[in-house]
């Protein structure tokens, strides 16, 4: 029976079904590619998040190894004036070994020429003491 009270007829009940059966042909398609599309993303998210996962490792040692960047240009720049001090006092060595090979030279050039002057000085006198005699 119809609400108005009449009965219903085969071909009224058939026209009420099939926009009941149609909507939820709809229905069941629609929840269909929601799985497939939620399936998809499924697969999707599988093959990232192990990519973003380890991109998030590599940037956290990337950050670990730049954080002592500070300490290491601190210790390399003390290795390398270090370095200078040493060559620099190579280099003072060398100059003061240099200046005491020439001051001994000339100390040896000046005592052989007192040497003579003194040699000659003695002969002189000795020569001086002759020719009175």
């Amino acid at each position: 029976m119809s609400l108005a009270g009449r009965p219903e007829s085969s071909t009224e009940s058939q026209g009420s079904k099939q926009p009941d059966e149609d909507h939820l042909a709809e229905a069941q398609e629609s929840i269909g590619e929601r799985i497939r599309f939620w399936e998809e993303q499924d697969k999707i998210n599988q093959a990232l998040i192990p990519r973003v996962i380890r991109q998030k490792e590599r940037l956290d040692e990337h950050i670990d190894n730049h954080e002592d960047l500070s300490k290491t240009a601190a210790k390399a720049a003390r290795e390398v004036l270090a370095e200078a001090r040493v060559e620099q006092q190579r280099q003072h060595d060398r100059t003061v070994a240099h200046y005491r090979e020439q001051l001994k030279r000339s100390t040896l050039v000046a005592l052989v020429a007192l040497s003579v002057s003194l040699t000659a000085l003695i002969l002189s006198v000795v020569l001086l003491v002759l020719s009175v005699l």
